[in-house]
């Protein structure tokens, strides 16, 4: 199964939300996934547009902004 590469500082919060919650981290992130889907469904059923780009990498999603700028250059990859 693909398993997605996570950043390092992802984690290093994760870790801490984790302590915080004495939830396990992957009960977090499906827990945050399922919250983004929600929302984006919604946005969806409501007619309205539920992905929007500025075509400079930023990506309006529901209400939350990603920033889908070239991350592998920032990450030391190339």
């Amino acid at each position: 199964m693909y398993q997605p590469e996570i950043t390092e500082e992802h984690i290093k919060n994760l870790y801490y939300l984790k302590l915080a919650t004495k939830k396990p981290m992957t009960k977090l992130i499906n827990a945050i996934l399922t919250a983004f889907f929600h929302q984006l469904k919604e946005a969806e059923e409501r007619g309205t547009d539920a992905v929007s780009s500025n075509g400079d990498g930023q990506v309006l999603v529901g209400s939350i902004q990603l920033n889908l700028q070239n991350t592998d250059r920032k990450e030391g990859k190339q």
